[in-house]
Formats: structure tokens, C-alpha cells, sequence
């Protein structure tokens, strides 16, 4: 079909695919599959569907003119969907979508663009994989294999070039820009290794104007690009008394009637955290029992579990609100506060548990999840608690406000000043579901996937420290 000028088709398998939570971002335009299902009737856009290869990125200009990542910003370079629409690239003209793109197919599960082959071994990879960092991602598949994948942990010895395909999007605006392969050189003597990641030349300035809030430093996903940037500061260590552990775990529910209780009690037993909120929990007290954990009671729907050695609950301060269903379930915000550290000097928290709806039923608006942030804002407010250190976590189904005039979930709590502690990577698991999102009271560090535990979704957990 023809959507203003430009082509956009809807292959037979997008609906399916798109409506079974695959490929979750890439359908619809800026997502790297637009021109295969861009033009289906779920992508709510009635301007041309924008090449993934024709935007120009704050930071692109002056990466340019500092002589970095020479003849990639401009197509056919890796990274002319971030700068191919740049004034010095010469065109005006979108940079026509990359060849590597998945290939449809009849069935409803589209094969996965190709592997990138394994490439370098960056000076930092070992201690950065050794120290359990940016797990799953060093190696092929890996979307670090081309600076660490030839490395010894990886088991090969012949290291090859760099991809030249596009980098999967962000499901953001603001799309991650792929670190070099070559970084400019250090000033100093001894060059930035840190697993927190580089400091290149465009950091900064995208930091300072304010452009992809959370994201520069870990655990954000701009980490191993700007992480080491002085801005981010050293990444701070649990600190006894003022840390806590959270975890977000959707439990699938099909596990609770098919064996599986048992392995999802393991996964939250092994990460360990003080405070864990699960998603669709079908057995709370099961739960409770297969993890060893103590379940918040009353609540409903999104449940909440805590280990009593690391916190106390809070008497009376339980409680859960409905938000606008969709056709799968009930959903509700479910939420407790607890003490961290000893009850004579310890700090009260607030701590939050959702399930964001699909695009049916009563939430059938792309506002929608603004509109339940909004509505999570002011419930912090009638609790009392609009100073108090929060957390709130769950499995966030962003995709459900892609393209909302009242921004999403993530977009009002940002701008309300809070900020993003993690997001799932997935693979194992669903890809960028399940998010952690934490109060400025909160330094928030040591994001990651924690395994699947034998669900659809990877569990969760990012430490926050309380800011001195």
C-alpha cells in the first residue's frame, strides 16, 4: 500500500506476529521491518513511513567534523540511520532501508535478521565479561561481538571485521548510536577501560542538552559509549543501610499450571533481592513457598514478595487501584512501603508493581499509559509519600504507546523527574518489556538480566543507593 509518497507494504505475517508480541518496536516505522509491515493498520502513522536510515541525530554533526567514525554516517555506512539524513551526507533523499532485514516468511515468526560475525578483542572485554557485566552480549549473537568477539571466552581465536549490517533501533526516539570500532584515543596515558564503557567526543554534549535522559550512563544503554564519561561518576557499590536490590519478574502464567512454579521460586531465591514484583502470578502463596520469600498480603493481581533480612515492611501500608484493562486480564498498580536499614535509623521507600495493558478493551488509546503514569503520580501523592524514595517496576508492554500524543509510562515518569534504572535485553526472554524506573532520590546501578527461570520474560534487577 502507499501511505502519502512513499511505498509501505504489510506482509500476511506482520498482524500475527505484531499481535503475539514478537519483534516488539521494529513493525512500524522508525523500526527496522517498516518496510516490510509498516504500512498495516496497527501502525498508527498516516505520513510516509520514514526510511530507518534517514534521521540526523543531535551528536551526528559534530562526530563528523571531529573526524571520528569515518565513512559511516553517510549511506551505505552502518550508520546512516542515525546520520544518513545530515545536511554534510550531501541528499536529502532517505537512505533506502538496509538489505539485512528479516526475511518473511509464511509462517507467523519472521527469521531474525543474520548473526554478526564475531570480530575484536577490546582490552576491556575479559574484565568486563569476567566481572559479569552486559551479560549474553560479548559474544555472537551479541550486539558487542564486534568489539569483543574474537575474544578467548567467546572460543574463537580468528577474530573478523566489524558488521556492516544496521543495528537492531531502539524502540525510543532516540536511537542508540553504535560505539566505533575504532575509538578516538584517550588524552591520557592510561585510556578509559572501564566496563562502565568509553567517553567519546559527542557524550557530552548529548548529555548536556538534555537529549536521551538516563541512558548515557549505567545501567542506560548508551553505557558502553558514554558510560565512562566524568558526568556519570564512579558506579556505586551496595552500600549496607542505604541499598536495596529490586527485581521485576513476569512469571508466566502458563508455568503455574504446567511444573514450573518451582523453577520461577529458584530464579527469585537466586538473584537475591530485597523487594521483587511479579506479573502474572496465578499462586502468590505457592510462590512464597517455592522462593522462600514473605509475600505482601492483600494485594491483587501484581504481587509483591520481600526477603525480611534486607527489609521490613511497613505496617499498613499495602495496598492496589485498577487501570484500564485490556482483553487478556485485569490490571492493576499494586504497591508497599518499606524500611531500609534498622527500624530506629532506616528509611521508609515506596515501592510499586504493574502490568502495563495492550492496545484493546479499555485501554484501547495510545494514551493510555501516560494516563495510568499520571494516575501512579498522584497516587504517590495521596499516600503521602511525594518525598519519599520510589521505585516502580513491571512488565511495561511499551509498544503500546508507540506513537501516543501524550508520551508513554516511561516518558511521564522521566519527565516528572524520575529516572530509568534498567531495561531487559532479552534473548533469552522477551526484548524490552520488563523496565525498572527509580526516583532522583535514588542512584540506581548494576542493571541486568538475571536469566528466564524457565518464563517468557527475563527476570530483572538493578541495586538503588539512596543519594547521600
Amino acid at each position: 500500500m502507499t501511505r502519502g509518497s512513499a511505498l509501505v507494504e504489510c506482509q500476511s505475517w506482520c498482524e500475527s506476529d505484531y499481535n503475539a508480541g514478537k519483534n516488539v518496536g521494529r513493525h512500524c516505522a522508525p523500526g527496522d521491518m517498516a518496510f516490510l509491515c509498516g504500512g498495516c493498520s496497527f501502525c498508527p502513522t498516516s505520513s510516509p513511513t520514514p526510511s530507518p536510515a534517514g534521521e540526523c541525530q543531535s551528536w551526528c554533526e559534530a562526530d563528523f567534523n571531529g573526524g571520528n567514525n569515518k565513512g559511516r554516517h553517510c549511506a551505505p555506512g552502518n550508520m546512516a540511520f542515525l546520520c544518513g539524513g545530515c545536511s554534510f551526507c550531501g541528499t536529502a533523499n532517505p537512505t533506502p532501508a538496509p538489505p539485512l532485514n528479516p526475511t518473511p516468511t509464511t509462517t507467523s515468526n519472521p527469521t531474525p535478521a543474520p548473526s554478526p560475525p564475531a570480530g575484536e578483542c577490546k582490552s576491556w572485554c575479559e574484565a568486563d565479561f569476567n566481572g559479569g557485566n552486559n551479560r549474553g552480549r560479548h559474544c555472537a549473537p551479541g550486539n558487542m561481538a564486534y568489539l569483543c568477539g574474537g575474544c578467548s571466552f567467546c572460543g574463537t581465536a580468528n577474530p573478523t571485521p566489524a558488521p556492516t549490517r544496521k543495528p537492531t533501533l531502539s524502540t525510543t526516539s532516540n536511537p542508540t548510536p553504535e560505539p566505533s570500532p575504532n575509538p578516538p584515543p584517550s588524552t591520557t596515558s592510561n585510556p578509559t577501560r572501564s566496563p562502565t564503557g568509553q567517553c567519546y567526543d559527542w557524550c557530552e554534549p548529548d548529555y548536556r542538552g538534555g537529549n536521551n535522559p538516563g541512558r548515557h550512563c549505567a545501567p542506560g544503554n548508551m553505557a558502553p559509549s558514554c558510560g565512562g564519561c566524568p558526568f556519570c561518576g564512579p558506579t556505586p557499590s551496595p552500600t549496607p543501610g542505604r541499598t536495596v536490590k529490586v527485581m521485576s519478574y513476569n512469571t508466566e502464567y502458563r508455568g503455574y499450571f504446567d511444573g514450573r512454579i518451582r523453577k520461577f521460586g529458584d530464579k527469585i531465591s537466586e538473584v537475591d533481592a530485597g523487594i521483587v514484583g511479579v506479573q502474572e502470578c496465578q499462586d502468590p502463596e505457592a510462590l512464597a513457598s517455592a522462593s522462600g520469600y514473605t509475600q505482601v498480603p492483600d494485594l491483587r493481581g501484581n504481587y509483591i514478595f520481600y526477603n525480611p533480612s534486607k527489609v521490613s515492611l511497613v505496617s499498613g501500608s499495602r495496598g492496589w487501584m485498577d487501570i484500564p484493562r485490556d482483553n487478556y486480564a485485569r490490571r492493576t498498580i499494586t504497591w508497599a512501603k518499606f524500611m531500609i536499614g534498622s527500624k530506629e535509623n532506616g528509611t521508609e521507600m515506596l515501592f510499586f508493581n504493574t502490568h502495563l495493558p495492550h492496545n484493546h478493551n479499555q485501554a484501547s488509546s495510545r494514551n493510555t499509559h501516560a494516563r495510568i503514569a499520571r494516575s501512579l503520580i498522584r497516587k504517590r501523592e495521596e499516600l503521602g509519600a511525594v518525598n519519599m524514595p520510589t521505585v516502580a517496576l513491571g512488565d511495561m508492554n511499551p509498544f503500546a504507546s508507540n506513537g501516543a500524543s501524550e508520551g508513554s509510562f516511561e516518558s511521564t515518569l522521566i519527565n516528572a523527574g524520575w529516572h530509568k534504572s534498567y531495561q531487559a535485553r532479552g534473548n533469552p526472554g522477551f526484548v524490552g518489556l520488563d523496565k525498572i524506573f527509580a526516583t532522583s532520590h535514588w542512584i540506581s546501578s548494576n542493571g541486568a538480566d538475571r536469566g528466564t527461570g524457565g518464563s517468557d520474560h527475563p527476570a530483572i534487577a538493578a541495586y538503588v543507593t539512596l543519594r547521600e
